[in-house]
């Protein structure tokens, strides 16, 4: 990239005396983006041509996902005199020859081989351009230990604005167990959750968002595993939250250079006279570093319940699963409040090439410390337990398979099975 750089800056300062450009022109076929290029690029008209200004708008357009040709060059007006020719901009479009509608599946398997072991299979849907601004459906499905089914629609305000309005809604069932310190069983909750609400955001530039959104959460917890003579906890109340995200890493499933971070707030109000309230803060930081074949990772997630209630059990936090407390089944440590860091090593072992088996492979190993935590002021490092990871990753057309076990320092292990994400 860099040196590509340096080509377009040298080439630019040769150019002399670049035309204005007094006109767009959109080429036959492209026909259904001339809304979105006069949009985008009208206010270029009567200006002299911007070689890094056009190459930041064709990049806001293409980066949508849903072309598979973008482009543009500089053409003259044949209707006009030699002497004193107009210049004009000349764009090409072509939509993706794949979708406008796409489907991803993934699969999670869980097994420590003392008789637990868990499993997930999921679907994604997305529709495409279901608006002249470029608006998206999802479409969320998942089976297994966590049922889920969700939908959120996608609405840009404009072609050029970064405001946008997301209404959503989904169904979850969760298990939540509650453990001593010692581990044991005290008993296990299973949690139903229906949710529907609203978001309002704004996309910052093309490395980030803030969110603001309010909603209503209606649902129940009940007992699975205990007294079976504790009552059933029906929940009906509102939701407000904000979220602010960064995101400069260069691959989603195997990054090699950038970061992320998010910072988020949830506050819960429940409805009638014996009202329960909640307000919990999360935060979720990455950073990737590569040199040569070789990828280190340092990742740290936290949250916790800024009140002192802690009996609101849905709104536990959890731990457990691959790179998440590897060595202990997925969601066995729930609490109010948790923390964890890791430090992720892998290298590339294998090369992509041509053909559907022939992708990158890669081969890691990952360190985790952490715990959850019943009250804030328990929380420390010598309370924090340590767990660790050995897996191979494959980079596939249909998503990252991982083949991984995981290690708890108190004796416990994971072996998973991923194929392609889930949620």
């Amino acid at each position: 990239d860099a040196e590509f750089q340096r080509i377009v800056a040298a080439r630019a300062a040769k150019r002399t005396g670049l035309p204005v450009v007094e006109f767009l022109r959109v080429e036959q076929g492209s026909e259904k983006y001339e809304d979105a290029i006069h949009a985008l690029f009208g206010d270029q008209v009567g200006k002299p041509v911007n070689v890094p200004r056009l190459s930041r708008r064709v990049g806001e357009l293409y980066g949508q996902g849903n072309l598979e040709i973008f482009d543009y060059r500089l053409v003259k007006d044949p209707d006009s005199p030699e002497s004193a020719p107009d210049y004009g901009l000349a764009f090409t479009t072509r939509r993706n020859s794949w979708g406008p509608n796409y489907l991803r599946f993934g699969l999670q398997l869980q097994n420590d081989f003392e008789g637990n072991s868990s499993f997930n299979a999921a679907a994604r849907g997305t529709l495409a351009e279901i608006t002249r601004y470029g608006g998206e459906w999802l479409w969320d499905i998942q089976v297994g230990e966590t049922p889920r089914a969700a939908t959120e629609i996608y609405l840009p305000v404009g072609f050029r604005s970064r405001w946008f309005v997301a209404p959503h809604a989904q169904f979850q069932i969760r298990t939540l167990p509650l453990v001593d310190e010692d581990e044991r069983l005290l008993a296990e909750y299973r949690v139903r959750t229906t949710e529907y609400g609203v978001d309002f955001g704004r996309e910052l530039g093309n490395y980030g968002e803030i969110r603001l959104g309010a909603g209503h959460t209606v649902g129940s917890a009940r007992v699975r595993i205990g007294d079976p003579l504790l009552p059933p906890t029906e929940f009906d109340g509102n939701k407000l939250f904000g979220e602010f995200r960064y995101d400069s890493v260069d691959d989603v499933n195997f990054p090699r250079r950038g970061g992320s971070f998010t910072l988020g707030w949830q506050g819960e109000r429940e409805h009638g006279g014996d009202s329960q309230k909640a307000d919990l803060l999360l935060y979720d930081q990455l950073y990737a570093r590569s040199w040569g074949r070789n990828t280190a990772i340092l990742w740290t997630s936290a949250g916790t319940r800024l009140d002192s209630d802690t009996d609101i059990v849905r709104s536990y936090y959890s731990l457990g699963g691959f790179l998440n407390m590897s060595g202990i089944t997925p969601e066995t440590l729930t609490g109010p409040h948790f923390a964890i860091a890791r430090g992720i090593y892998y290298r590339r072992i294998g090369e992509g090439g041509q053909g559907f088996l022939n992708v990158p492979v890669y081969l890691g190993a990952s360190i985790e410390q952490g715990n959850v935590w019943s009250a804030r002021r328990d929380i420390s490092f010598s309370s924090a337990r340590t767990n660790g990871s050995l897996f191979v990753g494959l980079d596939t057309l249909l998503g990252p398979v991982y083949f991984a076990t995981g290690f708890d320092d108190e004796g416990g292990s994971g072996y998973y099975l991923f194929l392609g994400r889930t949620f």
